[in-house]
């Protein structure tokens, strides 16, 4: 919604500018029409611009996945794009695209249901798949992914040309892989980088009914056949990312006073791992007299997005990896308290688009030694059962929720942010 404003007020100047010029022989910039796809809770700040270009906005994508909203919204916008691409002269269509646009732009593929696809990406998640993994069977689920709706583009209108503008909520920028990667043509894609689906679904023991796994075949075929497309007036621009983000975040701390160090925007892996990299890093640093004479503490920032493995526990409870990363730095803290024992430290794990899972939470802070309420008999047990079942959501909302973010939707997605610093008296 950000991008659109903004490109329709620096298109609204433009035409502003122009009328008032002499010149008769500057066009205006004219957008016969628009559709933004966004997710529940995401408002326009501007409606009469958004009128004034002939650009709607529709909700769907509840907690970060694809509905029967996503769909009719999906359907929409491809029916408007059918009926208006083979009568326009040379139209220049331009995309907003932003990660997890994978639940915005969805449209299962033939004979498929919203269901087949919800399931079977779910089994995926479960078995720890990684982004790459997901996508690359996402693709032979859809009638929309993997630069199907690049190809329908040209298929209306050959002459037709794509900008594509890019928040990338993926680790390396990938334009194979951020939201799917509706507008990037196959004869773009690098060799290989869309992994076998097949091979994928084979590498996690995943079992699919035979008109799912049909379908995966056909399109991966499909796929095959649409290396043929191409077109040197289609472009796909990345505007932001995770690496900006942290860049920010690291400016923000050398203001408040603190040594800032930059990890990495690229963590992948098991929670667990992710946690325990962190924390050695910190426990392993020596504080120099300097350190504490110039700063206010050290603070370490990092990205990335980590995976979960949910196919080991019979109960799965509510939570976000953001969320459950806070109990495993909670846990690994208490495991190393030989380490730690004089040193205190925070730490916060968070997503950027302010929903850590299907929760209305981004993340969660934390910080050792640990409060007193949290030193009960009980404590170490519920945490335990919270990490075993997935509930992580529960736990803190029982046991400490003043320890949430809650920063409602933010409307952007380049992964998760995670900090975690060394304060000085």
């Amino acid at each position: 919604m950000g991008m659109c404003q903004a490109l329709l007020e620096q298109i609204d100047n433009y035409n502003q500018n122009v009328e008032k010029s002499s010149n008769l022989n500057i066009p205006l910039i004219e957008i016969r029409f628009g559709q933004l796809n966004v997710p529940f809770g995401i408002k326009s700040s501007n409606k009469k611009l958004l009128f004034k270009y002939n650009t709607n906005y529709f909700e769907c994508g509840y907690n970060n996945l694809p509905d029967e909203y996503s769909l009719n919204n999906t359907a929409k916008l491809l029916d408007s794009m059918r009926k208006k691409l083979p009568n326009a002269n040379k139209p220049l269509i331009i995309g907003l695209l932003s990660g997890g646009g994978s639940s915005l732009l969805s449209l299962p593929g033939e004979n498929l249901s919203l269901l087949d696809k919800r399931k079977t990406i779910e089994k995926l998640v479960q078995k720890g798949a990684n982004i790459f993994e997901l996508n690359s069977v996402r693709g032979c689920l859809s009638e929309v992914k993997h630069g199907q709706l690049a190809v329908k583009c040209l298929e209306w209108n050959p002459s037709c040309e794509m900008i594509t503008l890019i928040i990338s909520d993926v680790c390396d920028d990938s334009l194979e892989t951020i939201a799917s990667a509706p507008t990037v043509l196959p004869s773009r894609f690098v060799q290989n980088s869309m992994m076998d689906a097949m091979e994928v679904l084979r590498k996690y023991s995943i079992r699919l009914e035979d008109h799912i796994l049909n379908c995966i075949r056909k399109k991966m075929q499909m796929f095959a056949e649409n290396r043929r497309f191409e077109s040197t007036s289609f472009q796909n621009i990345i505007i932001g990312n995770n690496s900006l983000a942290l860049r920010v975040a690291q400016t923000k701390a050398q203001t408040l006073g603190f040594k800032s160090i930059l990890i990495e925007n690229c963590f992948q892996g098991e929670a667990k791992l992710i946690v325990e990299k962190l924390l050695d890093m910190a426990l392993s640093y020596v504080i120099s007299p300097d350190d504490r004479l110039r700063y206010n503490g050290i603070l370490w920032i990092a990205g990335g997005e980590a995976t979960i493995r949910m196919d080991s526990c019979d109960r799965i409870g509510l939570g976000g990896r953001c969320q459950e990363m806070g109990l495993l730095f909670l846990r690994a803290m208490n495991r190393t308290s030989n380490r730690n024992k004089d040193r205190p430290m925070f730490a916060l794990f968070a997503g950027t688009d302010g929903q850590d899972g299907p929760t209305p939470v981004a993340g969660v802070s934390v910080q050792w030694p640990i409060e007193s309420k949290f030193q009960k008999k009980n404590h170490w047990s519920a945490l335990e059962r919270a990490l075993l079942e997935h509930d992580s959501y529960n736990y803190w909302k029982q046991s400490a929720k003043e320890n949430f973010l809650v920063t409602e939707m933010t409307g952007t997605n380049v992964m998760d942010i995670y900090l975690v610093s060394i304060p000085f008296d």
